[in-house]
């Protein structure tokens, strides 16, 4: 019996293999991640309110994504619908509002519309109705409990836009709608999926973060593509030798001995020039390698990614003048503040700081990035409502701007400039538009995405 085992265990293991072998032939498509008017928002203390004083900013407790409405406010799921059909009529709609379609949007991928009892019709993810809950009153809150509680998220709710937190418990038959398309996705140990920001999308990673990469072509036939044995910059995904094939994973028996991971039929690599988790270098160095994306982001037509000296890739305008932001960020707390990303988003001190943060004389040197009329919102994009009735662009919950100093394309000379407000008292709290103690200030920073 053992010697048979084997033998059948053999087989399967060249069957597999023998079968994952074949050329790539077409590119890897992604699709977008959220129709207009969804958009995506990190959960509670990913907003970065209620964070102590003493904490760093850039130590943020793990949190989920969750899509979002127009407004940002979470979108749920109700375990009584059935697929394609929502089950929340009447009373059910006073609690719980469907999340209506406009008149132009359109199904795709995993996104669909349901038509509802009063003909209104409702966006449904994998099936599943969307709703947006009333108890609910600023992002990130979960069952009508707000992001940050007492703290931070407190003095949001004292601008008027929160109020007290929700006593009771919504019921279990509700959960938020997550963001994960890894969820269906079967993958082999030793890779994953994260937002990888230089590609504007969410694709395969290893097990460290390092972005994964398609090869449109053969691995043992084209040279160019990756020499055998392999040479940099392009490093194969190696698979363990047992390896069988895993959901839409396949390997690659090469001619060098390696086996590789093979996703859709395209050979993974990693690229060497990337020197650190969600890097995306190799975009653009042999138009045959790809970003193994599985959904891309929505960006405004009006924006761009540029390169810049020494901080990598930056968002931009359309005349690829590079973006900044308003943060509230403390030197004593912000930890890698002079790295890339080394201050973490905090998409509900955006919002607090708003344009707010630049009024007046500023705006002699600061430029908002505006929005057309009709703008919608998407994805991490929003926009915001200013004073002069235009609209601003709005990412990750911080008002876009430029930079009257830069130039040229990869200019940045508006980075880490700043303004401080010094108290005596270290624990006495400053409001610059978001709480802060210490050595409270607003910075600019370059806008990464």
């Amino acid at each position: 019996m053992k010697r048979v085992s084997a033998m059948v265990i053999g087989m399967v293991l060249a069957a597999g293999l023998a079968a994952s072998a074949s050329a790539r032939t077409e590119k890897l498509t992604s699709v977008l991640s959220t129709p207009m008017g969804i958009t995506l928002q990190p959960l509670g203390v990913g907003q970065g309110l209620g964070i102590e004083f003493n904490a760093s900013g850039g130590f943020l407790a793990a949190h989920k994504t969750a899509y979002g409405d127009a407004k940002g406010m979470t979108l749920y799921t109700y375990a009584k619908d059935e697929a394609g059909k929502s089950n929340c009529i009447g009373e059910c709609t006073k609690s719980f509002l469907p999340a209506v379609a406009g008149k132009d949007a359109k199904a795709f991928g995993e996104w669909s519309l349901i038509k509802r009892d009063d003909g209104a019709r409702q966006w449904a993810v994998k099936g599943k109705p969307l709703y947006t809950y009333v108890e609910d009153k600023i992002p990130g809150s979960v069952g009508g409990q707000m992001p940050g509680g007492r703290g931070y998220g407190r003095a949001y709710a004292a601008d008027g836009a929160g109020g007290d937190m929700k006593k009771t418990a919504m019921s279990p038959e509700w959960q938020p709608a997550v963001y994960d398309p890894e969820a269906d996705i079967p993958m082999p140990r030793g890779i994953g999926m994260d937002d990888i920001g230089d590609a504007n999308g969410r694709g395969l990673v290893d097990g460290i973060g390092m972005t994964i990469y398609a090869f449109n072509g053969d691995a043992n036939k084209d040279k160019a593509g990756c020499k055998t044995p392999c040479v940099s910059p392009w490093k194969p995904v190696v698979s363990p030798q047992l390896s069988l094939p895993v959901g839409d994973f396949t390997v690659v028996v090469r001619n060098d001995g390696i086996n590789q991971w093979a996703y859709k039929g395209a050979a993974l690599y990693t690229y060497e020039g990337d020197r650190a988790a969600h890097y995306a270098n190799g975009i653009g160095v042999d138009k045959r390698f790809q970003v193994a994306l599985v959904s891309h982001f929505y960006m405004p037509p009006d924006v761009k990614m540029t390169s810049t000296p020494g901080r990598g890739k930056v968002l931009a305008n359309a005349q690829g003048l590079t973006l900044y932001r308003h943060d509230a960020v403390a030197y004593q707390t912000g930890g890698g503040h002079s790295l890339r990303r080394g201050v973490i988003l905090r998409p509900g001190v955006g919002r607090q700081i708003g344009i707010k943060g630049c009024e007046f004389k500023c705006l002699e040197k600061w430029k908002p990035l505006l929005a057309s009329a009709n703008a919608q919102p998407s994805g991490y994009w929003e926009t915001i409502d200013r004073p002069e009735g235009t609209k601003q662009w709005v990412y990750k919950g911080f008002p876009q701007w430029t930079y009257a100093g830069d130039t040229k394309p990869g200019d940045m000379y508006g980075n880490d400039t700043y303004d401080i407000a010094v108290s005596h008292d270290p624990n006495t709290k400053v409001d610059l538009g978001t709480p802060q103690v210490g050595a409270p200030g607003l910075y600019w920073l370059i806008q990464e995405p």
